[in-house]
């Protein structure tokens, strides 16, 4: 069965995504890219087992590169846990093979979900010379969900937030910071999530506020919302509440 702390984060999600549509309107792409390009910060909300969610990140990646030079950005990536990042640096560099490198971090075994997906997007960084950052938390480096759900009401989920967070804040505290470009778990993408997680560490660092842009993806039920309007057909790119996008 699905632990407790789980469910109440995927209960939060909803409850928060849900109000950040009530004012939802179309806007062009065009607009997504302006405020990417503004923000220090890009989160984009990634569907694992939907290669077409991986693939909207590689075209958006695309995008910012006429805009912003590649080795100005950074990508951090969610299928990766940080104490692999030696074996990503040596593989970003050539040093490795693609086989040798997927072994090497056990990617059947620690993620699992089709490295086709993804290979897009590690190719596209590595041939334009964006680094990539290992953001997940090792599994070896979590205590027990019992003693994590003492401690935060959404257990692990809660405790890879905050590891994923000083990952991005490390960045932002560089003399010069690149943009950082962050594809992680849709639901962490809920505002009190991996986004607070960010604002709060960002502020015991110094950081009184980082600029965040929110891109959602594959929302069912904003879909329905935008149908009972007629829009559906119309609407590739909205605009939800403060600095989130679906």
């Amino acid at each position: 069965r699905t632990p407790i702390g789980i469910r109440k984060y995927e209960r939060t999600y909803q409850r928060e995504l849900e109000r950040l549509e009530r004012d939802a309107r179309p806007i062009p792409v065009a607009k997504l890219i302006s405020r990417a390009r503004d923000a220090d910060v890009l989160l984009i909300g990634d569907y694992h087992t939907y290669g077409q969610s991986q693939r909207a990140v590689l075209r958006l990646l695309r995008e910012l590169a006429k805009k912003i030079p590649p080795r100005e950005m950074v990508l951090g990536v969610e299928c990766i846990a940080s104490h692999h990042q030696p074996h990503l640096d040596q593989w970003l560099r050539g040093q490795i093979a693609e086989d040798v490198f997927l072994k090497a971090i056990k990617y059947d075994e620690s993620w699992g979900f089709p490295w086709d997906n993804y290979r897009g997007l590690f190719h596209f960084a590595r041939d334009h010379g964006m680094e990539i950052l290992a953001l997940n938390r090792p599994r070896e480096l979590l205590p027990p969900l019992a003693a994590l759900s003492e401690a935060r009401p959404a257990g692990d989920l809660g405790a890879r937030d905050e590891w994923a967070a000083g990952i991005v804040v490390d960045e932002l505290l560089r003399p010069r910071a690149r943009k950082m470009i962050v594809v992680y778990g849709e639901y962490h993408l809920s505002p009190s999530h991996l986004p607070e997680s960010i604002r709060r560490v960002a502020r015991h660092n110094g950081i009184a506020s980082p600029s965040l842009l929110v891109l959602h993806q594959n929302r069912d039920e904003l879909f329905w919302k935008l149908a009972a309007r007629g829009l559906e057909q119309q609407a590739s790119l909205v605009a939800l509440e403060g600095d989130h996008l679906c």
